[in-house]
């Protein structure tokens, strides 16, 4: 058996492997099992903490009105994730500033979008149809969560097309 290593917080003998390897091939104080389980409780109560003070969970800023984890960036940043698959903060922000461009309003229908409540990511061309624009940020637009669950995998041509014939009765 390789060499043992007390582990101070549970008290046990444990192989050298049971450690995790720090700077200059030194093992941390506490074995694995003891880090993790420290680590989880660290950071359920850090997001109690925040959740109770109404501060983003990832950066302590103050939480946007109707989200109870999120600041406004991060809540951004949560939706790109989603919809794109990617935690860029420069993606982020262009998004931020498309939603400012957009005056945060819908461009189907005027209705203002408000973040934590109906804002909605949307592929102008649907992923499942073109993967291929799936992470091009030209094919995102926010959109508010009726107009994004209607349209489904609709491109934006076919959609308002379907509008005019079923909402006008023209379909030109």
């Amino acid at each position: 058996m390789g060499e043992q290593k007390r582990c101070p917080k549970c008290k046990a003998e444990k192989p050298h492997s049971d450690f995790y390897s720090i700077k200059n091939g030194r093992l941390t104080g506490w074995c694995k099992k003891c880090m993790v389980k420290y680590i989880g409780e660290y950071n359920r109560k850090r997001r109690q903490t925040r959740k109770r003070d109404k501060v983003c969970r990832s950066c302590g800023n103050p939480t946007i009105p109707n989200s109870s984890h999120f600041c406004e960036f991060h809540y951004v940043a949560s939706k790109l994730r989603y919809a794109v698959g990617t935690k860029c903060n420069d993606y982020t922000q262009i998004m931020l500033d498309r939603l400012k461009q957009q005056d945060y309003k819908c461009p189907y229908t005027g209705e203002q979008i408000i973040l934590g409540i109906n804002a909605h990511l949307d592929h102008i061309k649907p992923k499942s149809r073109f993967p291929e624009l799936a992470t091009d940020l030209n094919n995102i637009e926010w959109v508010s969560a009726v107009i994004n669950h209607a349209k489904a995998d609709m491109t934006k041509e076919e959609f308002l097309s379907q509008y005019r014939i079923t909402y006008i009765g023209n379909p030109n």
